[in-house]
Parts: structure tokens; sequence; C-alpha cells
């Protein structure tokens, strides 16, 4: 992602030109979590269905951003990130943009423990 440290850039790089596979750490950690509240819960995190992009959007309304700042962050258009969001109220299945961003806050909240 573009948010990666130059490091991790550089070694997902040199992974990947050996042929082998490379998740950053970030993102590594958020598929155990998914991975372990699968497990945990006998059925998937409804966070499964989203794409990565998703996720991270999703992350960063957790965190506070608006939909300018995280278009901002991501150096993406605000309607892109207002596509983003309104495929993330379809996929879980939330009626309206304030109950996705208390459910945005709760899954922050929730990851970092």
């Amino acid at each position: 992602m573009k948010t990666e440290a130059l490091s991790d850039i550089l070694n997902g790089l040199r992974k990947v030109l050996i042929g082998e596979l490379y998740i950053s750490p970030r993102l590594s950690e958020r598929l155990i979590f998914q991975a372990i509240q699968s497990i945990e819960g006998g059925t998937g995190s409804p966070v499964d269905k989203l794409s990565d992009r998703e996720l991270e959007i999703l992350e960063l309304l957790g965190r506070g951003f608006g939909t300018k700042e995280i278009a901002l962050e991501l150096h993406l258009s605000i309607k892109t990130i207002e596509t983003h969001r309104a495929h993330i109220k379809e996929k879980l299945q939330l009626k309206d943009a304030g109950e996705m961003v208390r459910f945005a806050i709760d899954w922050v909240t929730h990851e970092k423990k």
C-alpha cells in the first residue's frame, strides 16, 4: 500500500523478485485478526466481504477521517471514496452513513485489542 514504510516496500520487492509472496506487516495483522474472528465465531466476519481498499477506507473512517481526508490520504478522488463507502454499506448491509461510521469505530477499536 502507498502508506507503507520504505523498508517494507524494499523487503516486499526483494521477495517478489525471487518469486516469493509478500504481505505487508499491517495487512498480515489484519488478515490474522480476521482469521481469528472467523474461527472463534464459527462464521466469517462481516468485513471478510470487503476488498483491501474498502478495509483501508473502513479503518480510516473508524479513526475519524472524513471523505475528503480519506481522499487526500489515499490520493484518490472524493467520488472514488464515496463509491467505496457505498460498497461498504451495501456489503455490510448497513442502512446509512452513521451506522457505517459506528461500525467502523467499533471495528477499529476491536482490531487494536
